[in-house]
Protein backbone atom coordinates (compact mmCIF):
# COMPACT_ATOMS: atom_id res chain seq x y z
CA UNK A 1 0.00 0.00 0.00
CA UNK A 2 1.61 3.70 -1.05
CA UNK A 3 1.65 5.44 1.99
CA UNK A 4 2.79 8.96 -0.02
CA UNK A 5 -0.03 11.34 0.17
CA UNK A 6 -0.71 12.81 -3.59
CA UNK A 7 -0.70 15.94 -3.73
CA UNK A 8 -4.60 16.36 -3.91
CA UNK A 9 -4.68 14.17 -0.39
CA UNK A 10 -2.39 17.28 1.21
CA UNK A 11 -4.51 20.22 0.08
CA UNK A 12 -7.60 18.20 1.35
CA UNK A 13 -6.03 17.72 4.62
CA UNK A 14 -5.50 21.26 4.70
CA UNK A 15 -8.37 22.59 4.08
CA UNK A 16 -10.23 20.38 6.79
CA UNK A 17 -7.37 21.67 9.45
CA UNK A 18 -8.16 25.33 8.24
CA UNK A 19 -12.21 24.45 9.00
CA UNK A 20 -11.55 23.03 11.77
CA UNK A 21 -9.36 25.33 13.61
CA UNK A 22 -11.76 27.99 12.27
CA UNK A 23 -14.45 26.16 13.52
CA UNK A 24 -13.32 26.12 16.78
CA UNK A 25 -12.63 29.94 17.16
CA UNK A 26 -16.10 30.77 16.14
CA UNK A 27 -17.17 28.36 18.74
CA UNK A 28 -14.78 29.50 21.60
CA UNK A 29 -15.71 33.51 20.69
CA UNK A 30 -19.54 32.45 20.77
CA UNK A 31 -18.93 30.95 24.01
CA UNK A 32 -16.86 33.63 25.57
CA UNK A 33 -19.48 36.34 24.01
CA UNK A 34 -22.50 34.18 25.87
CA UNK A 35 -20.59 33.94 29.32
CA UNK A 36 -19.93 37.89 29.00
CA UNK A 37 -21.64 39.31 31.54
CA UNK A 38 -22.93 42.83 31.11
CA UNK A 39 -21.74 46.08 32.72
CA UNK A 40 -23.04 45.95 36.01
CA UNK A 41 -26.32 48.27 37.30
CA UNK A 42 -25.56 50.64 39.99
CA UNK A 43 -28.77 51.21 42.13
CA UNK A 44 -29.79 53.36 45.19
CA UNK A 45 -32.19 52.82 47.68
CA UNK A 46 -33.43 52.41 51.05
CA UNK A 47 -34.42 49.33 50.89
CA UNK A 48 -32.34 46.86 53.20
CA UNK A 49 -29.08 46.27 51.25
CA UNK A 50 -29.32 42.31 52.78
CA UNK A 51 -32.81 41.77 51.51
CA UNK A 52 -31.34 43.27 48.12
CA UNK A 53 -28.46 40.90 48.14
CA UNK A 54 -30.69 37.83 48.83
CA UNK A 55 -32.77 38.82 46.07
CA UNK A 56 -30.35 38.93 43.49
CA UNK A 57 -28.72 35.95 44.62
CA UNK A 58 -31.63 34.06 44.15
CA UNK A 59 -32.68 35.45 40.91
CA UNK A 60 -28.77 33.72 39.73
CA UNK A 61 -29.18 30.69 40.74
CA UNK A 62 -32.99 30.21 38.75
CA UNK A 63 -30.92 31.96 35.64
CA UNK A 64 -26.90 32.17 35.45
CA UNK A 65 -25.84 36.24 35.43
CA UNK A 66 -29.81 37.30 34.89
CA UNK A 67 -29.18 40.25 37.36
CA UNK A 68 -25.66 42.09 37.53
CA UNK A 69 -26.32 45.08 39.89
CA UNK A 70 -24.65 46.79 42.26
CA UNK A 71 -27.15 48.02 45.15
CA UNK A 72 -25.85 51.05 47.40
CA UNK A 73 -28.50 51.16 50.72
CA UNK A 74 -28.77 54.44 52.46
CA UNK A 75 -30.83 55.95 55.46
CA UNK A 76 -34.09 57.57 54.61
CA UNK A 77 -32.54 60.72 56.42
CA UNK A 78 -29.88 61.19 54.14
CA UNK A 79 -30.76 59.11 50.87
CA UNK A 80 -31.99 62.32 49.00
CA UNK A 81 -29.52 64.74 49.56
CA UNK A 82 -27.16 61.97 48.76
CA UNK A 83 -28.56 61.64 45.35
CA UNK A 84 -28.75 65.11 44.98
CA UNK A 85 -24.75 66.19 45.84
CA UNK A 86 -24.26 63.21 43.78
CA UNK A 87 -26.13 64.19 40.34
CA UNK A 88 -24.23 67.62 41.25
CA UNK A 89 -21.20 65.68 41.20
CA UNK A 90 -21.64 63.35 38.09
CA UNK A 91 -21.55 60.51 40.11
CA UNK A 92 -24.78 59.69 40.33
CA UNK A 93 -26.40 55.94 40.25
CA UNK A 94 -27.95 54.19 36.57
CA UNK A 95 -31.16 53.92 39.05
CA UNK A 96 -32.72 54.22 42.17
CA UNK A 97 -35.70 52.54 44.14
CA UNK A 98 -37.26 55.89 45.18
CA UNK A 99 -40.53 55.83 47.41
CA UNK A 100 -43.49 57.49 46.19
CA UNK A 101 -43.48 60.14 48.57
CA UNK A 102 -40.39 61.32 46.53
CA UNK A 103 -41.66 61.10 43.32
CA UNK A 104 -42.84 64.74 42.50
CA UNK A 105 -39.60 65.73 43.95
CA UNK A 106 -37.68 63.88 42.07
CA UNK A 107 -39.48 62.88 38.60
CA UNK A 108 -37.95 65.83 36.54
CA UNK A 109 -34.42 63.58 37.39
CA UNK A 110 -36.05 60.60 35.91
CA UNK A 111 -35.23 58.93 32.49
CA UNK A 112 -39.04 58.68 30.72
CA UNK A 113 -39.55 55.51 29.22
CA UNK A 114 -41.57 55.24 25.46
CA UNK A 115 -43.89 53.43 25.03
CA UNK A 116 -42.59 52.15 22.38
CA UNK A 117 -40.32 50.17 24.48
CA UNK A 118 -42.94 49.22 27.38
CA UNK A 119 -46.26 49.84 26.12
CA UNK A 120 -49.01 50.95 28.44
CA UNK A 121 -51.58 48.19 28.30
CA UNK A 122 -48.17 45.61 28.75
CA UNK A 123 -47.87 48.07 32.35
CA UNK A 124 -51.38 48.03 33.26
CA UNK A 125 -51.56 44.48 32.50
CA UNK A 126 -48.90 43.68 34.47
CA UNK A 127 -48.63 45.71 37.32
CA UNK A 128 -51.83 46.56 40.07
CA UNK A 129 -53.57 49.82 40.09
CA UNK A 130 -51.55 51.94 42.32
CA UNK A 131 -48.61 51.50 40.02
CA UNK A 132 -50.09 53.88 37.40
CA UNK A 133 -49.34 57.12 39.40
CA UNK A 134 -46.19 56.33 37.22
CA UNK A 135 -47.41 56.48 33.89
CA UNK A 136 -47.16 59.87 32.23
CA UNK A 137 -48.96 60.86 28.79
CA UNK A 138 -46.02 59.54 26.31
CA UNK A 139 -43.69 57.18 28.73
CA UNK A 140 -43.30 55.79 32.49
CA UNK A 141 -41.38 56.90 34.85
CA UNK A 142 -40.32 53.42 36.09
CA UNK A 143 -41.71 50.21 37.23
CA UNK A 144 -43.28 49.40 40.75
CA UNK A 145 -41.27 46.63 43.08
CA UNK A 146 -42.94 47.00 46.31
CA UNK A 147 -45.87 47.64 47.93
CA UNK A 148 -46.82 48.23 51.40
CA UNK A 149 -51.03 48.59 52.23
CA UNK A 150 -52.19 49.88 55.41
CA UNK A 151 -53.89 47.13 57.08
CA UNK A 152 -55.92 46.37 60.57
CA UNK A 153 -53.72 44.56 62.94
CA UNK A 154 -56.45 43.37 65.84
CA UNK A 155 -55.75 41.55 69.35
CA UNK A 156 -57.53 37.99 69.14
CA UNK A 157 -57.03 37.41 73.02
CA UNK A 158 -59.06 40.75 73.47
CA UNK A 159 -61.99 40.07 71.20
CA UNK A 160 -61.80 36.44 71.92
CA UNK A 161 -62.64 37.13 75.89
CA UNK A 162 -65.75 40.15 74.58
CA UNK A 163 -67.32 36.85 72.40
CA UNK A 164 -66.53 39.14 69.29
CA UNK A 165 -65.95 36.50 66.61
CA UNK A 166 -64.56 38.52 63.95
CA UNK A 167 -62.58 41.87 63.51
CA UNK A 168 -64.63 44.01 61.54
CA UNK A 169 -65.07 44.79 57.73
CA UNK A 170 -66.46 48.19 57.94
CA UNK A 171 -65.76 51.55 59.94
CA UNK A 172 -69.72 52.08 61.25
CA UNK A 173 -68.78 48.53 63.39
CA UNK A 174 -66.34 50.58 65.43
CA UNK A 175 -69.38 52.37 66.85
CA UNK A 176 -70.68 49.36 68.85
CA UNK A 177 -67.46 47.56 69.46
CA UNK A 178 -66.02 50.41 71.02
CA UNK A 179 -68.11 50.28 74.05
CA UNK A 180 -67.46 46.65 74.94
CA UNK A 181 -64.17 46.70 74.71
CA UNK A 182 -62.61 50.28 76.56
CA UNK A 183 -62.11 49.25 79.75
CA UNK A 184 -61.79 52.63 82.39
CA UNK A 185 -60.66 52.90 85.84
CA UNK A 186 -63.09 54.69 88.77
CA UNK A 187 -61.78 58.46 87.80
CA UNK A 188 -62.62 57.44 84.08
CA UNK A 189 -58.97 56.80 82.96
CA UNK A 190 -58.67 54.63 80.35
CA UNK A 191 -56.50 51.42 81.03
CA UNK A 192 -57.37 49.45 77.44
CA UNK A 193 -58.23 50.83 74.22
CA UNK A 194 -60.08 50.05 71.39
CA UNK A 195 -59.04 51.71 68.78
CA UNK A 196 -56.03 54.94 68.79
CA UNK A 197 -58.01 57.43 66.82
CA UNK A 198 -58.27 61.26 67.24
CA UNK A 199 -54.95 62.39 67.78
CA UNK A 200 -51.66 62.80 66.10
CA UNK A 201 -48.66 62.75 68.11
CA UNK A 202 -49.08 59.28 69.80
CA UNK A 203 -50.94 57.45 66.60
CA UNK A 204 -48.42 55.79 64.40
CA UNK A 205 -49.67 56.83 60.90
CA UNK A 206 -51.90 58.97 61.71
CA UNK A 207 -52.06 60.77 58.32
CA UNK A 208 -51.94 57.84 56.05
CA UNK A 209 -55.55 56.19 58.54
CA UNK A 210 -57.32 59.70 58.14
CA UNK A 211 -56.16 59.67 54.34
CA UNK A 212 -57.42 56.24 53.84
CA UNK A 213 -60.86 57.24 55.09
CA UNK A 214 -61.09 60.36 53.16
CA UNK A 215 -60.05 58.25 50.18
CA UNK A 216 -62.87 56.06 51.51
CA UNK A 217 -65.48 59.23 51.33
CA UNK A 218 -64.33 59.66 47.86
CA UNK A 219 -61.51 62.02 47.26
CA UNK A 220 -57.55 60.71 46.63
CA UNK A 221 -56.47 64.73 47.78
CA UNK A 222 -54.09 64.99 45.25
CA UNK A 223 -54.46 65.29 41.74
CA UNK A 224 -52.65 65.41 38.29
CA UNK A 225 -53.52 67.82 35.10
CA UNK A 226 -52.42 66.04 32.17
CA UNK A 227 -53.20 68.60 29.88
CA UNK A 228 -50.97 71.43 32.17
CA UNK A 229 -49.00 68.58 33.53
CA UNK A 230 -49.39 70.21 37.01
CA UNK A 231 -50.47 68.76 40.42
CA UNK A 232 -52.88 70.74 42.36
CA UNK A 233 -55.02 69.90 45.96
CA UNK A 234 -58.32 68.57 46.11
CA UNK A 235 -58.50 68.53 49.84
CA UNK A 236 -61.76 70.99 50.37
CA UNK A 237 -63.74 69.62 46.75
CA UNK A 238 -67.09 68.45 47.40
CA UNK A 239 -67.19 65.84 44.47
CA UNK A 240 -71.17 66.04 44.45
CA UNK A 241 -71.33 64.82 47.94
CA UNK A 242 -73.81 66.30 50.47
CA UNK A 243 -70.51 66.76 52.84
CA UNK A 244 -66.96 67.23 51.89
CA UNK A 245 -65.13 63.99 52.07
CA UNK A 246 -62.35 64.92 54.34
CA UNK A 247 -65.12 66.62 56.39
CA UNK A 248 -66.78 63.07 56.56
CA UNK A 249 -63.67 61.55 57.73
CA UNK A 250 -61.67 64.23 59.52
CA UNK A 251 -65.41 63.86 62.11
CA UNK A 252 -65.30 60.33 62.44
CA UNK A 253 -61.57 60.05 63.49
CA UNK A 254 -62.09 62.87 65.60
CA UNK A 255 -64.84 61.62 67.82
CA UNK A 256 -62.68 58.43 68.79
CA UNK A 257 -60.87 61.04 71.11
CA UNK A 258 -63.86 63.19 72.65
CA UNK A 259 -64.45 62.37 76.57
CA UNK A 260 -68.27 62.85 76.14
CA UNK A 261 -68.80 60.83 73.41
CA UNK A 262 -69.72 56.70 73.63
CA UNK A 263 -66.67 55.79 71.50
CA UNK A 264 -64.39 57.36 73.77
CA UNK A 265 -61.06 55.74 73.24
CA UNK A 266 -57.89 57.37 73.18
CA UNK A 267 -55.97 60.76 74.43
CA UNK A 268 -52.97 62.65 73.48
CA UNK A 269 -51.71 61.21 77.59
CA UNK A 270 -51.68 57.77 76.22
CA UNK A 271 -49.03 55.74 75.03
CA UNK A 272 -47.48 55.37 71.01
CA UNK A 273 -50.37 53.54 69.77
CA UNK A 274 -47.79 50.70 68.80
CA UNK A 275 -46.62 50.75 72.10
CA UNK A 276 -50.08 49.68 73.17
CA UNK A 277 -50.98 47.27 70.91
CA UNK A 278 -47.54 45.43 71.47
CA UNK A 279 -48.22 45.56 75.38
CA UNK A 280 -51.73 44.11 75.03
CA UNK A 281 -53.57 47.51 76.07
CA UNK A 282 -55.09 48.18 72.93
CA UNK A 283 -57.72 45.94 70.23
CA UNK A 284 -56.95 47.35 67.23
CA UNK A 285 -53.56 48.70 65.33
CA UNK A 286 -53.65 50.24 62.10
CA UNK A 287 -50.51 49.56 60.60
CA UNK A 288 -48.73 48.90 57.04
CA UNK A 289 -47.78 45.09 56.26
CA UNK A 290 -44.24 45.41 56.71
CA UNK A 291 -44.88 46.02 60.38
CA UNK A 292 -46.11 42.30 61.42
CA UNK A 293 -42.42 41.13 61.70
CA UNK A 294 -41.30 44.05 63.90
CA UNK A 295 -44.53 43.15 65.91
CA UNK A 296 -43.78 39.97 66.46
CA UNK A 297 -39.87 40.82 66.92
CA UNK A 298 -41.19 43.15 70.43
CA UNK A 299 -43.83 40.90 71.48
CA UNK A 300 -43.16 37.46 70.56
CA UNK A 301 -46.56 36.29 72.53
CA UNK A 302 -48.72 38.58 70.96
CA UNK A 303 -51.84 36.60 69.94
CA UNK A 304 -52.53 39.08 66.81
CA UNK A 305 -53.66 38.79 63.61
CA UNK A 306 -54.14 40.81 60.28
CA UNK A 307 -56.96 42.06 58.68
CA UNK A 308 -58.11 43.86 55.62
CA UNK A 309 -58.81 48.08 56.38
CA UNK A 310 -61.94 48.55 57.37
CA UNK A 311 -64.27 49.92 54.52
CA UNK A 312 -67.05 52.61 54.22
CA UNK A 313 -70.50 51.26 53.66
CA UNK A 314 -70.97 53.71 50.43
CA UNK A 315 -67.96 53.34 49.18
CA UNK A 316 -68.34 52.30 45.48
CA UNK A 317 -65.11 50.66 45.50
CA UNK A 318 -63.01 49.34 48.33
CA UNK A 319 -59.34 51.57 49.32
CA UNK A 320 -56.39 51.48 51.28
CA UNK A 321 -53.66 53.62 51.17
CA UNK A 322 -50.24 52.14 50.23
CA UNK A 323 -46.72 53.07 50.33
CA UNK A 324 -45.00 52.27 46.93
CA UNK A 325 -41.02 51.65 45.91
CA UNK A 326 -40.66 51.56 42.53
CA UNK A 327 -37.17 51.46 40.49
CA UNK A 328 -36.45 54.48 37.58
CA UNK A 329 -33.78 55.34 36.01
CA UNK A 330 -31.62 58.80 36.33
CA UNK A 331 -31.67 60.90 32.82
CA UNK A 332 -28.05 61.57 32.73
CA UNK A 333 -26.68 57.61 33.55
CA UNK A 334 -24.63 56.82 30.40
CA UNK A 335 -25.59 52.98 31.09
CA UNK A 336 -29.67 53.69 30.09
CA UNK A 337 -30.09 50.87 27.79
CA UNK A 338 -28.55 48.13 29.88
CA UNK A 339 -30.40 50.10 33.24
CA UNK A 340 -33.74 49.27 31.52
CA UNK A 341 -33.11 46.03 30.40
CA UNK A 342 -32.33 45.42 34.51
CA UNK A 343 -35.53 46.67 35.68
CA UNK A 344 -37.46 44.85 33.11
CA UNK A 345 -35.82 41.93 34.72
CA UNK A 346 -35.88 42.52 37.63
CA UNK A 347 -39.81 43.47 37.90
CA UNK A 348 -40.52 40.22 36.33
CA UNK A 349 -42.67 38.20 37.53
CA UNK A 350 -40.30 35.30 38.60
CA UNK A 351 -38.09 38.31 40.12
CA UNK A 352 -41.18 40.11 41.32
CA UNK A 353 -42.42 37.07 43.53
CA UNK A 354 -38.91 36.10 44.78
CA UNK A 355 -38.61 39.96 46.26
CA UNK A 356 -41.98 39.92 48.04
CA UNK A 357 -40.95 36.68 49.91
CA UNK A 358 -38.11 37.78 50.95
CA UNK A 359 -39.89 41.03 52.21
CA UNK A 360 -42.87 39.82 53.13
CA UNK A 361 -45.05 41.72 51.44
CA UNK A 362 -47.77 41.74 48.72
CA UNK A 363 -46.38 41.21 45.27
CA UNK A 364 -47.30 44.77 42.64
CA UNK A 365 -47.96 42.39 39.49
CA UNK A 366 -51.18 40.71 38.57
CA UNK A 367 -49.84 37.95 37.24
CA UNK A 368 -48.67 36.11 39.64
CA UNK A 369 -50.60 33.28 40.53
CA UNK A 370 -52.85 34.11 43.70
CA UNK A 371 -51.97 31.09 45.46
CA UNK A 372 -47.86 31.73 45.58
CA UNK A 373 -47.92 31.58 49.04
CA UNK A 374 -50.10 29.81 51.96
CA UNK A 375 -49.49 32.39 54.64
CA UNK A 376 -53.32 33.40 55.70
CA UNK A 377 -51.48 37.06 56.65
CA UNK A 378 -49.64 37.54 52.56
CA UNK A 379 -53.10 36.86 51.19
CA UNK A 380 -54.52 39.97 53.50
CA UNK A 381 -51.51 41.76 52.22
CA UNK A 382 -52.24 40.70 48.32
CA UNK A 383 -56.04 41.52 48.53
CA UNK A 384 -54.92 44.95 50.57
CA UNK A 385 -52.51 45.34 47.47
CA UNK A 386 -54.67 45.06 44.67
CA UNK A 387 -57.37 48.11 46.15
CA UNK A 388 -54.36 50.34 47.57
CA UNK A 389 -54.06 54.41 46.67
CA UNK A 390 -51.09 56.13 46.49
CA UNK A 391 -50.95 59.32 47.96
CA UNK A 392 -48.87 61.76 45.78
CA UNK A 393 -47.04 63.79 48.39
CA UNK A 394 -45.42 66.96 47.69
CA UNK A 395 -43.30 67.27 50.95
CA UNK A 396 -43.57 64.45 53.86
CA UNK A 397 -43.01 66.87 56.36
CA UNK A 398 -44.90 69.84 55.47
CA UNK A 399 -47.69 67.49 54.50
CA UNK A 400 -47.35 65.57 58.27
CA UNK A 401 -47.62 69.43 59.65
CA UNK A 402 -50.74 70.12 57.49
CA UNK A 403 -52.43 67.26 58.72
CA UNK A 404 -51.57 67.70 62.53
CA UNK A 405 -52.66 70.83 62.77
CA UNK A 406 -55.68 69.67 61.29
CA UNK A 407 -56.32 67.39 63.82
CA UNK A 408 -55.13 69.02 66.68
CA UNK A 409 -57.21 72.06 66.03
CA UNK A 410 -60.54 70.28 65.55
CA UNK A 411 -59.88 67.89 69.17
CA UNK A 412 -58.64 71.01 71.10
CA UNK A 413 -62.22 72.86 69.91
CA UNK A 414 -60.21 75.78 68.23
CA UNK A 415 -61.42 75.37 64.87
CA UNK A 416 -64.64 73.12 63.85
CA UNK A 417 -63.82 70.08 61.06
CA UNK A 418 -65.23 72.75 58.01
CA UNK A 419 -62.69 75.58 58.89
CA UNK A 420 -59.79 72.88 59.64
CA UNK A 421 -59.86 70.99 56.38
CA UNK A 422 -60.06 74.77 54.51
CA UNK A 423 -57.13 75.93 56.39
CA UNK A 424 -55.17 72.70 55.56
CA UNK A 425 -56.50 72.61 52.14
CA UNK A 426 -55.02 76.35 51.27
CA UNK A 427 -52.22 75.40 52.71
CA UNK A 428 -51.39 72.05 50.51
CA UNK A 429 -52.10 74.41 47.45
CA UNK A 430 -49.05 76.13 48.61
CA UNK A 431 -47.26 73.49 48.26
CA UNK A 432 -47.68 73.51 44.61
CA UNK A 433 -47.04 76.94 43.83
Amino acid sequence: MNKKLSLFQIILLGVMVVIIVAGVIVFAAQKSKNQQVSAPVKIWGTLPAEAIAQFQEEMNSLEKNSVNIIYQEFDEGVFEQELIEALASDTAPDAVFLTDDTLLKHENKLFLIGYDYYTQKQFKDNFIEASEVLLREDGLLGFPIAINPLVLYWNRTILNNEGITASPKYWDDFLSLVPRIVKKDSKGNISRSAVAFGEYDNIKSAKDILLSLIQQAGNNVIFRDPVKKKYYSALSDQFGFTLRPADTALNFYAQFSNPTKDVYSWNKAMPNSEEAFIAGDLAFYFGFADERRQLLQKNPNLNFDVSVLPQSRSSIANSTIGKMQFAAILSRSQNISNAFTTLVKITSPEAIKILSNVLQIAPVRRDIDENFSSLSYMDVFRRSALISKIFLDPDREETDNIFKKMIESVVSGFQNVSAAVDRASAELLTLFE
